[in-house]
């Protein structure tokens, strides 16, 4: 039997707005047959935590399996690529919303 260790999920802790964030990894076992089929599954058998300080200025090097091309980025270029992603989604949701090109606020005036 194989035992594929997996993300299954990962979460980013924002606790305040000027706070320290956190990011969080669950991780699953997969319990694999030697033909490769699934046996079982096992949830949340452990967590890593990472405060964004400690992984900010790793670099890691990529393919982009959309574009084909390779990338490199730090921990903190991710952050911010992940950021931009989750601000379109917010302004989609909610269309009154603006975002400040500097702070990076996105507000709704009331």
């Amino acid at each position: 039997m194989i035992k594929k260790i997996r993300v299954q999920k990962i979460e980013i802790d924002m606790p305040t707005e000027d706070g320290e964030m956190w990011l969080r990894a669950t991780l699953q076992f997969a319990y694999k047959n030697p033909d490769g089929s699934l046996r079982q599954i096992v949830d949340r058998v452990d967590f890593i935590y990472r405060s964004f300080t400690e992984f900010c200025a790793e670099m890691r090097t990529i393919t982009d399996p959309v574009t084909g091309q390779t990338l490199s980025s730090s921990g903190a270029g991710c952050a911010l690529m992940i950021k931009k992603f989750i601000t379109n989604w917010i302004v989609q949701k909610y269309p009154a919303a603006t975002v400040n090109q500097q702070t990076g606020d996105i507000t709704i005036e009331e």
